[in-house]
């Protein structure tokens, strides 16, 4: 190819860098979510036969939507994210959520 030709194909690659980043900037402020989207690694297979190694996740962080016994949600534990199913929630002493949550 020559060096015309190279460009074109270096400004197409930072084109399509910068509408990914675009693209997770405006998923980061829709779903007020840092990580708006993770691909999932269950490689303790935790969350089989429902979720996969691979599947997409699609997160959001609203906090005026209820969490519900059934939901699937991401938590940090030991520094890592992992998706749990929440099976019971209730009230702890002085008032707080408190939820249980377990693998599927």
């Amino acid at each position: 190819p020559d060096e015309e030709e190279e460009i074109m194909v270096f400004i197409d690659v930072l084109r399509a860098v910068l509408r990914a980043l675009l693209l997770w900037f405006v998923l980061q402020m829709a779903t007020s979510c840092e990580h708006p989207i993770m691909v999932l690694n269950n490689s303790h297979g935790s969350m089989a036969p429902t979720l996969s190694s691979g599947d997409l996740m699609f997160l959001t962080n609203y906090t005026n939507e209820a969490i519900n016994p059934g939901d699937v949600v991401v938590v940090m534990t030991a520094g890592e994210y992992m998706s749990r199913r929440v099976v019971k929630m209730g009230q702890d002493s002085a008032g707080n959520l408190r939820y249980l949550t377990k693998g599927d």
